[in-house]
């Protein structure tokens, strides 16, 4: 019984610490990106706020969020929870496999452009990892209308999105 209290302590200072960490990296990356996000302007003479308001202002967030928690865990006022008890590698891939179609996706930009980027990763996402069937005309025309009203949607904003590099303009 006191080996299975020992293992319990240890699980515990294990689930502390990596929460800690797992804070300090985000905090410490929210920091780089602000930098750079200010360095896309925070205002603009067309608009009040520039192309990198926005993510400043998610950063800031993330970093408040961050510190909260690190707060909770150190106050010993967070959830007694373990990690096992969340992080089960089973439940691990979805997520894996949605960051590397993410992933694929903001790479591909750079060579066919925002729109033609996100009509693959759409297409792809609905037909092959949706939780329900679907059926193809469907599939189809969200994977064409969404991308589509996405880029209206940051063109009337004016803020230009990834085009083709093999586009002169």
């Amino acid at each position: 019984m006191d080996e299975e209290q020992n293992e319990e302590a240890k699980l515990q200072k294990f689930d502390r610490k990596f929460v800690l960490v797992f804070c300090g990296v985000l905090i410490l990356l929210s920091f780089f990106l602000i930098f750079l996000s200010v360095g896309l302007g925070m205002f603009d003479e067309i608009r009040l706020l520039g192309p990198g308001a926005f993510p400043f202002g998610v950063f800031v967030i993330i970093i408040g969020l961050s510190v909260w928690l690190a707060v909770q865990v150190l106050t010993g006022k967070g959830s007694s929870a373990r990690l096992s008890e969340h992080i089960v590698p089973e439940r691990m891939i979805k997520p894996f496999f949605l960051f590397a179609r993410i992933f694929i996706t903001v790479a591909l930009m750079q060579f066919i452009g925002f729109l033609l980027a996100m009509v693959l990763f759409t297409f792809v996402q609905m037909n092959f990892f949706a939780e329900t069937k679907l059926k193809l005309p469907f599939i189809i025309a969200c994977s064409i209308i969404i991308p589509a009203a996405v880029y209206i949607a940051f063109s009337l904003l004016y803020i230009n999105l990834p085009s083709p590099a093999w586009l002169p303009f």
